[in-house]
């Protein structure tokens, strides 16, 4: 049979190869035995492969059981005797007890010390009501907007009220800066040289702010240059008269006097105004020049002191000292005066030749 089969194999792939047979088209080869066998251990095979799956299958549900897995066992829900949600309860535990009452003490500490400042509780109620209710806020915003509104009319107006009376709009200047002002435009007006222009702006100064000193004594300076020495002191007398302590005043009033050849009346113009000038060394020293003028040599010196204890550089003062002492009969004093005068550098040509002769007159 096996020989048979054979040749019809043979023959079916000639067929397959040559597209002729030499077989009916009922007739097929048969299967061999070996074949046969073959399916059958396959068969077997998987047969006992299903079987062992089937028995590991049941083998690891049969020990499923041993995990505690089971529902009535061991539930989730079975722990909340030992679940943290008990421990806020209140538990009569020393420990716990001691622990709340330590803050407690801090926290009460702290309001002590916010309830110390009354000032802060009596401003929070006055704020508070106005940022909670709406309708406080409203009318706050509704007076800012009529607020602003109303700002630009009355700026308007001022300006239309300038604009008409042809006067430039400064009052936002106080009188004081703007003196300060028409005091700057004389100064550059007298360095371009135009003194009247300068006298004018002083002028219009002063009825701005008559308290202005500066302008006030640079008007003077002007009259006192074109001789107009009456109105000079007059404008100075009013500046002392207005009160306060205004030794540049006194000062430039005694030297109008001193000009118009009235020492005397210079004299008592310093002294009337000495008590505001006891620290000026300035002043001082030409009281103790007036003095001396007048013949009062133990009075200029007591001056003359004071100025040179206030500046002890000054050259004139100490020539004026060492007159003054030569005077009274104090050779020695005057001597060293001198020689301190002449070592000090600051004495004009005339002066110095003036010291030189008094040294060799004291030798």
């Amino acid at each position: 049979m096996s020989l048979i089969n054979q040749m019809l194999q043979d023959l079916e792939q000639r067929r397959s190869q040559g597209g002729e047979s030499g077989l009916p088209m009922g007739v097929r080869a048969v299967a061999s035995r070996g074949s046969e066998r073959r399916s059958g251990w396959w068969v077997a095979t998987l047969v006992v492969l299903l079987g062992i799956i089937v028995v590991l299958v049941w083998l690891l549900q049969r020990q499923r059981p041993v995990v505690p897995v089971n529902p009535p066992v061991a539930p989730v829900a079975v722990q909340p005797t030992v679940a943290p949600v008990a421990q806020p309860t209140p538990v009569p535990n020393p420990d716990m007890t001691s622990r709340v009452d330590i803050p407690a003490a801090p926290k009460s500490a702290v309001a002590k010390k916010i309830e110390l400042p009354p000032a802060t509780r009596a401003k929070a109620p006055k704020k508070l009501p106005e940022v909670a209710s709406p309708a406080s806020t409203s009318v706050e915003k509704i007076k800012g907007v009529e607020e602003v509104r109303s700002a630009p009319s009355k700026s308007d107006g001022a300006g239309k009220k300038a604009e008409a009376i042809g006067v430039a709009p400064v009052k936002q200047i106080s009188p004081q800066q703007q003196a300060e002002y028409l005091y700057q435009k004389a100064v550059a007006l007298l360095q371009q040289g135009r003194v009247t222009e300068a006298q004018e702006s002083l002028g219009e100064s002063l009825r701005v702010a008559p308290d202005h000193a500066v302008s006030r004594q640079a008007l003077a300076g002007i009259l006192v240059e074109k001789k107009q020495y009456a109105q000079a002191e007059q404008l100075l007398r009013d500046g002392l008269g207005r009160g306060g302590s205004q030794p540049e005043f006194a000062m430039a009033m005694a030297r109008i006097q001193v000009e118009r050849g009235d020492g005397r009346g210079a004299l008592e113009t310093l002294q009337q105004n000495l008590p505001g000038a006891k620290d000026h060394a300035g002043y001082q020293a030409f009281l103790a020049a007036l003095l001396q003028r007048q013949g009062q040599h133990k009075s200029a010196i007591e001056h003359y002191l004071t100025a040179l204890r206030l500046a002890p550089a000054s050259a004139s003062s100490l020539v004026g000292l060492a007159i003054s002492l030569q005077a009274e009969n104090h050779p020695a004093e005057a001597q060293e005066a001198f020689r301190r005068a002449k070592t000090s550098g600051g004495l004009s040509p005339e002066l110095q030749n003036f010291v030189e002769q008094r040294l060799k007159q004291l030798q």
